[in-house]
């Protein structure tokens, strides 16, 4: 499933580098993903980008740029 996650996130304009990383939550028991990009793309764009291309359960949790 990450591997997918980065594929998605690869195809938006002005990334040029993702890693997927699945912690479990320490509190709420829940995964976090974090996508880490080596450009400046613009979060909010991104995050919208991923929203409409990946299933809600593939959605990340946490974005680092």
């Amino acid at each position: 499933m990450a591997s997918e996650v980065e594929r998605v996130a690869l195809q938006f304009d002005g990334v040029e580098l993702v890693k997927v990383e699945w912690n479990i939550h320490p509190i709420t028991d829940q995964y976090v993903l974090t996508v880490k990009s080596a450009s400046n793309t613009e979060v909010d764009k991104l995050k919208k980008f991923l929203n409409g291309e990946l299933p809600s359960h593939m959605l990340h949790k946490r974005l680092k740029i």
